[in-house]
């Protein structure tokens, strides 16, 4: 049954009753022949696994609490108040042009020779033995000497310490640095001291 609406030049036809619902008469049985519908809660497997993958995502985003950040915490140095400046200086000694010998370096075969282990000297120092080991291999072969001693057996004298080469070598090297630490100290003081 159709209704006619009435128009002076265009005549439109609204179906009425059971053809206005498509799937009205469809029994239980026929409605796994029809394609599926997204009002059903159907949706395309690749849609549906990513729809799955993020739902946790969702729900701790739902449950997140929100969090005050902490505010900056202004200096309460009173104005005109001078800020201390101290002078700080890296120095290397490069043998060959590219293996460099400074503080740090200097401070491992100090270790090395105290623990008389590289092992235990790279662990104390952050520092994976391999990279240790190679590294005093090459300083060795640019300085041309040879800086440690390796003594098996047990007992304080066992284990690796520097060679009395090395303790020389590490000494003078000490030397150099306080002579230096001492002449960047003066001209520090003789140049900020009329700041």
């Amino acid at each position: 049954m159709t209704r006619r609406t009435p128009g002076p030049s265009t005549r439109m036809v609204v179906p009425q009753g059971p053809a206005a619902r498509p799937n009205a008469g469809i029994t239980a049985d026929m409605r796994g022949m029809l394609p599926p519908s997204r009002k059903d809660g159907w949706m395309p497997q690749s849609r549906r696994a990513c729809h799955e993958k993020h739902a946790p995502m969702r729900q701790a985003q739902s449950m997140r609490v929100p969090v005050r950040r902490p505010t900056a915490v202004r200096s309460r140095r009173p104005p005109g108040a001078r800020t201390e400046v101290v002078p700080s200086l890296r120095l290397w000694v490069v043998y060959g042009g590219r293996i460099k010998f400074g503080h740090g370096r200097a401070e491992l075969l100090r270790l090395i020779h105290e623990l008389g282990s590289i092992r235990e000297a790279a662990s104390q120092a952050g520092m994976s033995y391999r990279n240790l080991w190679g590294y005093l291999q090459e300083l060795e072969r640019a300085s041309g000497m040879q800086l440690l001693l390796r003594q098996r057996g047990r007992g304080p004298t066992a284990g690796t310490r520097l060679s009395p080469d090395g303790e020389a070598f590490l000494a003078r090297y000490w030397r150099f640095r306080q002579a230096v630490d001492r002449a960047v100290s003066r001209e520090f003081a003789r140049v900020y001291a009329t700041r």
